[in-house]
């Protein structure tokens, strides 16, 4: 199943799908708005606690499409510059924002402690155009590669 966060809205419907990721129960590869979804998550996060969620997953016989892009389903654009996801949250990094991006086992982790309770703004814009869903192309990958664009003079 496709979740669209943006479809969702304050539902109880989103919140339990943020808790079936919260629980490893589902990863973010099928969200279409990862960088919502990832801050949804921060506000449900307990203060003092790292939380760790599946963000994606990148196996060995994936097109070279898709292993252009570390993790594959998320693309971020800054001025026609893709940056990977890992050092993006790098701009966040303080003593409020504690994010980090694993690899292990051909899957990519989120790894979340926040240390006090306040909002996280990720600076991004989904770019819905470029947005697609990867089944389309390939018939045996699932979930949703979606891009964004860092938003202007907010970095």
């Amino acid at each position: 199943m496709k979740i669209h966060y943006d479809m969702l809205k304050e539902t109880k419907e989103q919140d339990r799908i943020v808790q079936d990721i919260l629980k490893g129960k589902r990863s973010l590869a099928d969200v279409f708005d990862k960088a919502a979804f990832i801050e949804k998550i921060w506000e449900k996060a307990p203060v003092g606690k790292a939380l760790t969620v599946k963000l994606d997953d990148e196996k060995k016989n994936y097109p070279e499409i898709l292993l252009n892009f570390k993790p594959p389903r998320i693309i971020i654009q800054d001025n026609g510059k893709t940056i990977p996801f890992e050092e993006y949250l790098k701009r966040f990094a303080n003593d409020d924002y504690n994010m980090s991006v694993s690899f292990k086992n051909e899957e990519y982790f989120l790894t979340i402690k926040k240390t006090r309770d306040i909002k996280l703004d990720l600076k991004l814009k989904l770019d819905r155009d470029k947005t697609i869903d990867i089944s389309k192309m390939f018939k045996d990958i699932k979930g949703i590669r979606t891009y964004y664009h860092v938003k202007k003079n907010e970095l």
